[in-house]
């Protein structure tokens, strides 16, 4: 069997500088590759930081929903109906408790 002739040249082998830089930048990526496999390993840290992000949501909602509803008790205080007043007028078969008929509701039973 014949082999391949292969020349060498002095432009195709490196200079020990050349091959000093690759060995740096070898080191380097392999650096960055595991302080990346590093942070998807630590589960802890990744679940502390998923907590704090969904409660931070939960604040901005829960902060919505209360400007929300402060609106609502506003706007049925303003009308000056009651909630049963309401519903009957509605044709509800079940009551919704709202307004001053819950608040009415809450210190008779002394939920206040």
């Amino acid at each position: 069997m014949t082999q391949p002739h292969q020349q060498s040249t002095a432009s195709t082998v490196p200079t020990p500088k050349e091959l000093r830089e690759q060995v740096e930048q070898n080191r380097h990526e392999l650096g960055q590759t595991v302080e990346a496999l590093a942070d998807r390993a630590d589960v802890k840290t990744r679940a502390r930081a998923k907590a704090t992000e969904v409660k931070e949501q939960a604040v901005v909602k829960a902060g919505e929903l209360k400007a929300k509803a402060t609106g609502v008790a506003q706007q049925v205080r303003r009308s000056g109906s009651t909630c049963p007043d309401r519903v009957a007028a509605q044709g509800r078969s079940k009551p919704v408790c709202c307004g001053n008929w819950a608040t009415a509701s809450t210190r008779r039973t002394g939920l206040t």
